[in-house]
């Protein structure tokens, strides 16, 4: 029974949980979060949930580059929304040098 270890997870250990064990069942395409491929096109598309729609990142070429523009579009989404930045793909440490302005986009420049 999984429940007593369940209980006492914080409520971002439990959804980090339950993502990580979505991706093993093989129901997504990317190992990263906001992004898929689209075989058609043989592309990897990036989108994020912001103010309840899915707003499109765009088409990638490489499934890292559409994970780094998923990171993006959180660290503008935690700004504008004023919450905390909930889960990135790499460390935010790699976004350092550009959190100013990432902050600062306005949607149609995500």
């Amino acid at each position: 029974n999984e429940l007593p270890r369940l209980v006492e997870m914080s409520q971002a250990e439990l959804v980090t949980d339950l993502r990580c064990r979505a991706r093993k069942s093989g129901r997504q395409t990317s190992r990263y979060r906001g992004v898929s491929l689209l075989k058609q096109m043989q592309k990897w598309h990036a989108q994020i949930n912001l103010g309840g729609k899915q707003l499109h990142l765009g088409f990638f070429t490489t499934e890292e580059d559409g994970a780094r523009a998923y990171d993006r579009a959180a660290i503008h989404k935690a700004h504008a929304e004023e919450t905390e930045i909930m889960a990135t793909n790499f460390p935010l440490s790699d976004y350092e040098h550009e959190m100013d302005s990432l902050k600062s986009l306005t949607l149609l420049e995500l």
